[in-house]
């Protein structure tokens, strides 16, 4: 992820995501209390009120390597009535709302941010 916001401020677009900068955790740690995720998910949501594209990166449907947080993320960014572009798969019906911009590969999403910059 750290690469596609490094894309993204190549095209002038400032990337809030404190997680996917490495903000959160601690590669040397595994265990994190419940405040401490509580924290983290606060950080993301306030990251999602501050941005103006959500860009979401899905993985294939039922597969188990994710952790599921970005579903929550989805939700919120549409109940704040963000756009927002889904990368990847169309893993849940709501990747299929109308107001849901998609892409197959980050390269079709990247074009399609460069031509709105």
């Amino acid at each position: 992820m750290l690469g596609n916001l490094q894309e993204l401020a190549a095209l002038g677009y400032e990337a809030p995501c404190r997680w996917a900068r490495g903000l959160h955790e601690d590669e040397n740690r595994k265990e994190y209390t419940r405040e401490e995720r509580a924290h983290f998910a606060r950080e993301d949501l306030e990251d999602l009120q501050v941005c103006d594209v959500g860009i979401f990166f899905t993985e294939e449907p039922l597969s188990t390597a994710g952790r599921g947080g970005r579903h929550v993320e989805l939700g919120y960014a549409l109940a704040l009535a963000k756009r927002i572009i889904v990368v990847g798969f169309l893993e849940n019906v709501f990747c299929c709302l109308p107001e849901i911009e998609y892409e197959v590969i980050w390269e079709q999403a990247k074009r399609r941010l460069e031509m709105d910059y």
